[in-house]
């Protein structure tokens, strides 16, 4: 009986700290998406000064953007059973096209660099999370 109380009593320490872990996480790759990630793909997004510049120099026949793709890039993130699920997308209808490129079109990645450049700092923001 007395061992039984002891495996209760470990099992009652370990579930809100298990909560309290994936809280963290969850909070940790929200923040670290909406701080960084997006900001980052955004800034990084083809309409930029030195895109515009460049395709000045590349002779394109139409070198200005409207931003659109910029302003449409979000992301979501959401609790599943294994833990966060996070997604960064754009809505333009042509945010694949300008980040992977096409037969016509060189590749001009911004998300994936957004994502490379901050995601190291996820597991730090998850520390500082469940420090509190």
């Amino acid at each position: 009986m007395a061992i039984h109380a002891i495996a209760d009593l470990r099992l009652a320490r370990f579930i809100p700290a298990k909560m309290s872990a994936k809280a963290a996480i969850l909070e940790a790759t929200q923040d670290a998406f909406e701080l960084d990630i997006v900001p980052t793909a955004k800034e990084l997004s083809p309409v930029t000064p030195e895109g515009y510049q460049r395709n000045v120099e590349e002779k394109k026949k139409r070198p200005a953007g409207t931003g659109t793709n910029r302003r449409s890039i979000d992301s979501s993130v959401q609790q599943s059973q294994s833990g966060p699920v996070a997604q960064i997308f754009t809505t333009s209808g042509y945010g694949g096209y300008l980040e992977l490129g096409t037969s016509k079109m060189r590749a001009q990645p911004y998300i994936n660099p957004a994502l490379e450049m901050h995601m190291p700092k996820l597991i730090e923001r998850v520390k500082e999370k469940i420090r509190g």
